[in-house]
Order: structure tokens, then sequence, then C-alpha cells
């Protein structure tokens, strides 16, 4: 009689513990943050994790939403349809018991900028060595609302990562100063050539090789 006992109580145990979900806490990808751009007319991706099995909403207040259920690790992704450029629009991202406001975010063209130490090198450049030429005058005439940069913050890895740190940065001469220069520059005219905002995702480290930037299965091949 205990045996079976025993036996009642662990299959009541199992069948419990198949029906409820740890609770997580709805996250964002960084790249997804107030002050972002998104590529215009184009079904953008966005991404993060919560509870597993529960439904993910992502409604832009220009006229668009997007839902999706998280996977069994809690992972989930979507796509949601973008307009022509313009803006500045708000992005709510919505479950069951939370909602994120992405506030300030605009739509236009999107680009990575990566690479070595020409790319890493900032618009106030690395004096007195290295100084990039008109920089004062540069950065005090660096006022584009509308370009905005997200620089990636540098994170030496053995492994692969679904993450990254880091935040969107309006273009201002308080914070033009610490942009890639040669991004800014770039980012600065194609904005004055289509009238559009410009997102640069800048992610470069000086000094590495270039197997550093290529993955495992294309260096197999």
């Amino acid at each position: 009689m205990k045996k079976r006992i025993l036996i009642i109580l662990c299959i009541g145990v199992q069948l419990s513990s198949g029906k409820t979900s740890e609770q997580q806490e709805l996250k964002l990808n960084a790249l997804f943050s107030n002050h972002m751009v998104l590529q215009q007319q184009q079904d953008v991706a966005f991404w993060g994790t919560y509870t597993s099995n529960e439904k993910v909403t992502v409604s832009g207040s220009w006229g668009e939403e997007s839902t999706n259920i998280a996977d069994e690790n809690g992972k989930w992704k979507l796509s949601i349809p973008t307009p022509k450029a313009g803006g500045p629009f708000e992005v709510n991202v919505i479950t069951k018991d939370t909602t994120l406001l992405l506030k300030d975010v605009m739509i236009g063209e999107v680009w990575l900028a990566s690479g070595q130490s020409n790319m890493q090198m900032s618009l106030k450049g690395w004096p007195p060595n290295d100084p990039i030429k008109n920089s004062e005058e540069e950065i005090a005439n660096a006022n584009y609302p509308a370009v905005r940069m997200f620089s990636v913050a540098r994170n030496f890895n053995l492994k692969v990562v679904d993450t990254v740190s880091g935040k969107w940065d309006v273009c201002s001469p308080k914070l033009a100063k610490d942009f890639s220069a040669t991004a800014y520059f770039f980012a600065r005219r194609l904005h004055k050539e289509l009238n559009v905002p410009i997102g640069i995702i800048h992610s470069s480290w000086g000094g590495t090789v270039a197997e550093a930037w290529t993955s495992r299965k294309a260096l197999r091949e």
C-alpha cells in the first residue's frame, strides 16, 4: 500500500510541474529602445525574452502591429511592417502583464558601421597624435536630430551571444564627439542627400583580425 501511494504522489507532481512555466520579465534586445531608427518600408524584426508560451505584441503608432508566442526557452521574435521615412513615432511592446513604451522612434535608413581603428576613431580624434581635421568645428556644428547612432559596447566572448549593450544617441554637439568619425560623416551626407532619418549601428574594435569577424562555419569551409 505504501508503494502504491508513493507512485501516485510522484505522478501528481510531474503533471503539476508540466502545466506551469516560470514567469520571466519582458525584455527587449538593447537595439530596441528610445530614439532608435527603424528601416523604412520593410518587415522589421523585433526580439527579446518573456515567459515561455505567452503572447507578445508589438504595436507601432503608424498603425501596424504584430504578435507572436515566446518559445519554450522564453525567446520571442516577430516582424512588423514599417511605412515610408518619417517620425517621431512610438512603439508599444505588450504582454498580459506589462507594456513597454519606446519613444521618439524614427523611420528611415539604417546602416551597420564596422571595422577596426579607422572606424572606431571618434569625431574628437585621439589627440594629440591623431586628430580629426577641423574636429572642434565639426563637433560644434553636429546638430542633426534625425541622425542617431547606436554604439555597441565591446565585449570579448568566446561564445556567440544573442544580445549587446549600448543605447541610441541623438546627434548633437554634446554627444557627437564620441561618434565614430567615419560613420558620422557617412550618416550626415546620406541625411542631407536623402532628407530622411539615418540610423547607424556602430560596432568596431581597433586592432582585431579579420577572422574575429568571420563565423566559425565560414572559416571551416
